[in-house]
């Protein structure tokens, strides 16, 4: 006779015809071999099957895609101060036309599940006229502290390279585009220390009005670093 554990549903002897004993000894062996890191079919299954934690203890998160270790406080990704989460283009984004209204990219975007500081920065491949050029933008949940730039061509002075820096959530920087088309690219890294769980974002618009598609194209990622 057997039963199985309520967490991790491994299978142990319990009772019954002691000629059944080994075999159900076997099975629970099995069953903890295959569960030395904790897994969960996602973050709200780890949350609901496994409320209290232990300092050490590693579980892994199918949906994710990404391996957890417990620091005595928080889940952190098991690279401490490494890649906690990637994301990257494989189609274009819908073309923005006339329009300098942000849209938030429906793939470039990381949940901040746990609060800390993160390390954040990537490239956006675009195409846009001269005119209209694009605009870039990061939204995240309440912070302490925050701060990114990038780098890339001038929205003023197509010949010149920029570098600025925004510290507010939601707030633009410019940069130029190179002819609807015409791919460019440009660079961008930053930081937020957090004080509430949320999503990092990536948003971008047209950054002046004209009747032209400007377009985050594939290849265009974001990378998300855990540093503290």
């Amino acid at each position: 006779m057997s039963t199985v554990t309520p967490d991790q549903a491994i299978i142990i002897p319990v009772g019954g015809d002691p000629a059944n004993n080994p075999q159900a000894f076997l099975d629970m062996i099995a069953g903890v071999e295959s569960r030395l890191v904790l897994r969960y079919p996602n973050l709200a299954g780890r949350t609901a099957q496994h409320p209290v934690s232990v300092e050490g203890q590693i579980s892994d998160l199918a949906a994710e895609n990404r391996m957890d270790a417990y620091d005595g406080a928080s889940w952190i990704s098991q690279t401490a101060r490494g890649l906690y989460a990637r994301r990257m283009r494989t189609t274009n984004a819908t073309a923005i036309n006339n329009s300098t209204t942000l849209v938030s990219d429906a793939v470039l975007q990381v949940p901040l599940d746990v609060i800390g500081t993160f390390r954040f920065y990537g490239r956006i491949y675009y195409d846009a006229s001269t005119v209209a050029d694009m605009k870039l933008a990061f939204t995240w949940p309440a912070t302490t502290a925050a701060k990114w730039g990038l780098m890339g061509r001038d929205a003023a002075t197509a010949t010149n390279i920029t570098a600025a820096v925004a510290t507010a959530s939601g707030s633009a920087v410019a940069a130029g585009g190179n002819g609807v088309g015409t791919s460019t690219f440009l660079n961008f890294d930053g930081y937020v220390t957090t004080s509430a769980t949320g999503t990092l974002v990536t948003q971008y618009a047209q950054n002046a009005l004209e009747v032209s598609n400007f377009t985050v194209q594939s290849g265009s990622w974001l990378e998300v670093l855990k540093v503290s």
